[in-house]
């Protein structure tokens, strides 16, 4: 039995200060994010923001965010880890928007070193 120091994978060996191996490459399927993105008629932007909070998502996604800018922009973002379905926000009441719902799917890539 060994019981010496293993390098891992991404590590640096023990009391050293060689650089770190770089861990295997995997082939991971890929998270996907949406982007829903509404604006709201003329001073109604707090009434479509507490819309996008009321409204629910089944399944819920790994991560939700929501974004306000003028004039009366909510944007939300929603990541989804592979293997989900994804389900996107529906489209509010007509008479709250000022256009039609905009939105966007988006993969994630592996960053090239």
């Amino acid at each position: 039995m060994n019981d010496g120091p293993t390098e891992t994978p991404g590590t640096s060996a023990p009391g050293t200060s060689a650089p770190a191996t770089p861990a295997p490459a995997t082939s991971a399927p890929a998270t996907e994010a949406l982007m829903w993105e509404a604006r709201a008629v003329a001073g109604r932007g707090a009434e479509l923001l507490a819309w996008v909070r009321s409204e629910r998502l089944d399944p819920a996604p790994a991560r939700r965010e929501t974004f306000t800018a003028s004039p009366d922009r909510v944007l939300v973002i929603t990541w989804w880890p592979a293997g989900t379905r994804p389900v996107d926000l529906p489209d509010p009441a007509p008479e709250l928007l000022h256009r039609p719902v905009h939105r966007w799917r988006f993969t994630q890539e592996p960053d090239e070193e």
